[in-house]
């Protein structure tokens, strides 16, 4: 490797989300992955597979950049504090225009691993599909 090149990692995702919808009810949900972890021109990455879905996640002290793609899906999502971000879904051969509001962001890391949390509200034209946070 170069002195440019990346130092990778490979890690163990652990993905918990905690789904508050419209109507007050509330939905927990866990899912574990073996992924890629690396630093890179001042953005940590995390790379890894969910069931066909290529996910990236990069981020630095102000954003977090979501990327997913698959045969089933397709996503770029910003998170900043503060602020809401217009996205489309693509499921299925359709698209669905959706607005992500980030509520707050936070990171930290160490040697022997780090946690990455967000917490935000997701719309889909004038519905509000729920707040979200997610470890």
């Amino acid at each position: 490797m170069s002195g440019s090149d990346p130092m990778k990692r490979v890690v163990r995702v652990t993905f918990m989300s905690v789904v508050t919808e419209p109507d007050g009810d509330v939905r927990e949900t866990s899912h574990v992955y073996d992924g890629t972890w690396y630093h890179q021109a001042g953005s940590d990455y995390l790379v890894y597979d969910d069931e066909g879905i290529h996910t990236t996640l990069r981020w630095d002290t102000q954003e977090v950049r979501l990327y997913r793609r698959g045969e089933r899906m397709e996503a770029y999502q910003v998170f900043r504090p503060g602020q809401s971000h217009e996205f489309t879904l693509g499921l299925a051969g359709n698209s669905l225009p959706m607005t992500t509001t980030t509520h707050s962001m936070a990171s930290a890391l160490g040697d022997t691993g780090g946690e990455l949390a967000l917490a935000y509200t997701l719309h889909s034209g004038q519905t509000d599909i729920g707040e979200l946070q997610i470890k």
